[in-house]
């Protein structure tokens, strides 16, 4: 992705997220957390039983929408399980982990196949950013998605 198409997504994303807070505030959020996650975690820590504190013990309407509606790419990895379930399908045996940290330092999902693997096809191509095959020793990349 090219830096002005990013900076253009950030600026989106910022006043997406801001509209949002305004609205969460115009109907009924306290104004000084219309879209706060920090809130979110300690409201819902309380409504667990996990703190005392009455005023905050509560798990938020906002949380659950996050949770059912959110953007898969960036928080649930959707897309290691459209491609898990594409390898599924062509009799691939493999299973959704977590990114090995000799791959990768970020926390996310990947999918780990035996004996042979499919380039990303559908859905599933957008969402996998690259392939590697591990040798016993190390990781040898063999798919990288290229930027449209």
């Amino acid at each position: 992705m090219n830096i002005k198409r990013e900076r253009l997504h950030i600026v989106i994303a910022g006043l997406i997220i801001g509209v949002i807070a305004s609205l969460l505030v115009f109907f009924g959020n306290p104004a000084n957390m219309g879209f706060c996650i920090a809130c979110f975690l300690r409201d819902t820590a309380g409504g667990l039983g996990l703190h005392r504190a009455a005023a905050v013990q509560y798990i938020r309407p906002e949380i659950i929408g996050l949770v059912l509606f959110r953007e898969p790419k960036l928080l649930m990895g959707f897309g290691a399980m459209r491609y898990q379930q594409l390898c599924r399908e062509q009799g691939i045996e493999c299973r959704v982990m977590p990114v090995p940290r000799n791959l990768s330092s970020s926390c996310g999902t990947c999918v780990r196949c035996e004996g042979r693997w499919l380039e990303p096809q559908g859905e599933a191509a957008g969402d996998v950013e690259r392939i590697a095959a591990w040798d016993g020793r190390s990781y040898t990349p063999v798919y990288q998605r290229t930027e449209e």
